[in-house]
């Protein structure tokens, strides 16, 4: 008799496995600080905050040092299943508050991250493809909830056998994902988590809000519930204050969002209002049924990030799903209690069931455009059509106060300025991808950010930027993410030889590898939790939480500079999205997005638009150049490497 396969273990069974995030010495993160910064700056300033760290490691750190130690002691019994959470590892609560929600700025537009997914998904109209989709993302929570979903993996050599074993990656993001609100406050935000009790999803027709449910609920029922969304707002005239007028409040600055949504939750007069906030704050997600029509992959983004000043994107949600009048989908995300990947893998999941839900239902191959209209029920075999005992979405309609359409007005003049100052450029480039750039010998990261490297430096007179990377720290438990500093003397090296017609390709070749060398190196000991950056955060808001004067090594100017990225990068796995982006981090910066394919890589960049040292369409053509040099050397290197 055959023995019954073991179960395997579930998801959040494999939390206690997990490491606790080390806390490097300070010695170490001082002098891989010192590393980068000299790649940066010239020489004399390099010198004396050089002497200034010194000084900082003698007499200054060892205070900080003792309060970050006394916090990861602390948590080393911090529970793994997140009840001690802000506080499960000593870099937690001064991760989200410093990055975060200490941060006063708006998050719409540049703080919340963009996807896009792709629209070959079936033959579907508009409000069946997004029910399918809905379906998907309230299927992946029940996985979650249940620990079925599978845990992300990583191999790690086991210095014992010799072997590379699967280690699972934390997975206390996938608990944020679905419920997660960021609530305003004077000072500092918090979250709000109604994932766990909740089962309605907050959709907006027109300006006007609507409870659905969407647990329990059948992807034709979804459907039909939308169609009735939609048909209920085109009956309603415009809500108090315009069509977007209510949403467009969470685009203000932080504090002064507080102020006005305290008003709304406190006033006799607004209780209409305060019903749809309250409706909204705890749904799992928003859904925004748009009217807008994007041409291309810019556009799409656009739409997704702003939809050109409509603002009817909630921006506090964890998420809010975008569907355009001609059925793309896209999500736009908050980005403080979750990284990209868990909700990447969120949204492919929905996206695949989606395709399967269509090949289900009408039994047909993936096109790629969206149909026009509905397809006729006697093709349907799945599902039914009409649900039995529809619910009936339920409109919150109110009247606003004087003082809140007051608020609003200045809220869309706040936000017109912001959204106008978004300048993106999307680029595929098909010349080679994954496939080839393996053959070459180089990891795929390292390469783009080469490739990124030469562009800048192009683009910005001979430049060399501080560079950010994301790197993951999701090996410990409730890690989140650490900054891969891509400038190294290495690279500095690599790029003054670029260009220089009297450098062979074989040399050219070599700077290249070493700087590729620098960088991977740099990636490990990020993901092992040696990275500087993150270290000394913590020593700053230790001196902060001690009521001790800012130390010398962080008033510098040159840490200033060395903070102030001037290029933001992430790789990120396409999955089912057909562009991930985020807004430049400065107003003389440049974000960038990228993710492999085998025979061709995706670019998604923006810019601030009303800087004069930026434009994100020349840095575009620059990026596309730099990818057919950077390969074009390496085969020259190889060439004449045989002769």
């Amino acid at each position: 008799m055959t023995e019954p396969k073991a179960r395997p273990k579930g998801m959040w069974e494999l939390q206690s496995s997990l490491r606790r995030l080390p806390l490097p010495r300070v010695e170490d993160s001082v002098q891989a600080y010192l590393e980068v910064l000299q790649a940066l700056v010239p020489a004399a300033a390099y010198e004396e905050a050089k002497a200034r760290a010194a000084d900082f490691v003698a007499i200054e750190a060892a205070p900080l040092q003792k309060h970050l130690e006394d916090r990861r002691r602390r948590s080393e019994h911090a529970s793994p299943d997140g009840a001690d959470y802000p506080d499960t590892t000593w870099l937690e609560r001064y991760w989200e508050e410093g990055a975060y929600l200490r941060g006063r700025d708006p998050v719409a537009v540049y703080l919340n991250v963009m996807l896009n997914c792709f629209d070959d998904v079936g033959t579907m109209f508009k409000l069946r493809r997004l029910a399918w989709f809905i379906r998907g993302i309230v299927h992946f929570k029940e996985l979650a909830d249940s620990g079925e979903l599978e845990p992300e993996t990583y191999f790690e050599k086991n210095e014992a056998t010799g072997k590379r074993e699967s280690k699972p990656f934390c997975s206390v993001q996938y608990r944020k994902l679905i419920g997660m609100t960021r609530l305003p406050g004077k000072t500092v935000d918090r979250f709000s988590c109604s994932g766990g009790s909740s089962t309605h999803a907050a959709v907006e027709c027109k300006g006007w809000w609507f409870k659905v449910e969407v647990v329990g609920t059948t992807a034709a029922t979804l459907e039909e519930q939308l169609r009735c969304v939609e048909e209920r707002a085109d009956s309603l005239p415009p809500p108090p204050g315009g069509r977007a007028a209510l949403s467009t409040l969470t685009a203000l600055n932080r504090t002064a969002w507080a102020a006005a949504r305290d008003r709304i939750l406190s006033g006799a007069d607004s209780k209409g209002v305060a019903d749809a906030v309250n409706m909204i704050e705890t749904s799992l997600f928003c859904v925004q049924l748009g009217e807008h029509r994007p041409a291309t992959r810019a556009d799409a983004w656009h739409a997704v990030s702003h939809s050109w000043g409509r603002s009817s994107i909630w921006y506090d949600k964890g998420f809010t799903i975008v569907v355009s009048a001609d059925g793309k989908l896209g999500c736009n995300v908050e980005h403080s209690p979750v990284d990209a990947r868990p909700m990447l893998r969120m949204n492919t999941h929905a996206s695949e069931f989606c395709t399967k839900g269509a090949s289900a239902v009408v039994g047909c191959q993936r096109i790629r455009q969206v149909q026009a209209e509905p397809i006729p029920a006697d093709r349907l075999s799945a599902e039914k059509r009409w649900a039995e005992n529809v619910a009936e979405p339920v409109l919150f309609r109110y009247a606003a106060p004087g003082w809140l359409l007051q608020a609003q007005e200045g809220a869309a003049a706040e936000f017109e300025k912001l959204w106008k100052k978004s300048a993106l450029a999307t680029l595929t480039y098909e010349k080679y991808g994954a496939k080839q750039v393996k053959g070459a010998g180089v990891a795929p990261d390292s390469f783009a950010q080469m490739v990124l490297q030469v562009a800048y430096y192009r683009d910005q007179a001979r430049r060399v930027p501080a560079t950010y990377e994301t790197a993951s720290l999701r090996k410990f438990l409730h890690g989140r993410t650490e900054t891969l500093r891509v400038t190294s003397k290495e690279l500095v090296e690599f790029l003054e030889a670029f260009d220089r017609a009297a450098v062979p390709a074989v040399r050219k070749a070599a700077l290249f590898r070493k700087a590729c060398g620098v960088h991977r190196s740099r990636m490990t000991k990020c993901m092992n939790g040696s990275g500087f950056d993150r270290h000394l955060l913590g020593l700053r808001m230790a001196a902060a939480e001690l009521g001790l004067p800012t130390p010398k090594l962080f008033a510098h100017t040159t840490y200033g500079f060395a903070t102030t990225f001037r290029l933001s990068t992430s790789n990120l796995p396409g999955g089912g999205m057909e562009a991930v982006g985020f807004a430049a981090p400065a107003p003389d910066a440049y974000g960038v997005t990228y993710h492999f394919f085998d025979d061709c890589i995706c670019f998604n960049m923006s810019a601030t638009a009303d800087c004069a040292g930026k434009d994100v369409d020349r840095f575009s053509r620059a990026v596309e150049q730099a990818a057919d040099d950077v390969m074009a050397m390496l085969t020259d290197a190889k060439t004449t490497a045989k002769l």
